[in-house]
């Protein structure tokens, strides 16, 4: 969620920015979204710094394979169609996980791959128990998650 949601957001924006040399609005058909007029104030608003950001995310994003491109699409029509709740919930994950030292989040994401390798059946088991610790004191929460990892993760699959 990292880097791809940065991704993510800059391209929305980019995306919806009128005005680029790029041809991107037209080639979106920008006058039938309505998110368009707010894409438009808010471009005019961007430094000039920033716009040149989004113009090279836009650039690094058409250089991407098409597959890519159709799943970084996918995934802005998902983040769309979010309640305001729910991106406001997945935008401070993002800032929690932004905040994290380099070691830990480089930990985490090995502890991902590993979680993924498992048997779809024992991710989803996994989750459950996990979600049973969300109503645990923070330090009983550690240990119990600790453990659920040990057992999922040290045992043959």
């Amino acid at each position: 969620m990292t880097r791809r949601f940065v991704l993510i957001m800059l391209l929305a924006l980019s995306m919806l920015a009128p005005g680029w040399t790029l041809g991107v609005s037209s080639a979106l058909g920008a006058g039938s979204d309505p998110a368009y007029g707010q894409a438009l104030e808010k471009w005019q608003q961007l430094s000039a710094e920033q716009k040149e950001q989004l113009r090279k995310r836009y650039r690094q994003f058409k250089q991407l394979p098409p597959e890519k491109q159709q799943l970084m699409r996918q995934r802005l029509q998902r983040w769309r169609q979010m309640p305001p709740e729910q991106r406001q919930q997945l935008q401070k994950r993002f800032e929690r996980w932004q905040q994290l030292p380099p070691q830990r989040r480089q930990k985490l994401k090995k502890l991902y791959l590993r979680i993924q390798q498992l048997p779809p059946q024992q991710r989803r088991q996994l989750r459950r128990e996990l979600k049973r610790t969300r109503s645990l004191e923070p330090h009983k929460r550690r240990q119990q998650r600790r453990q659920l990892m040990r057992r999922y993760l040290d045992r043959p699959q």
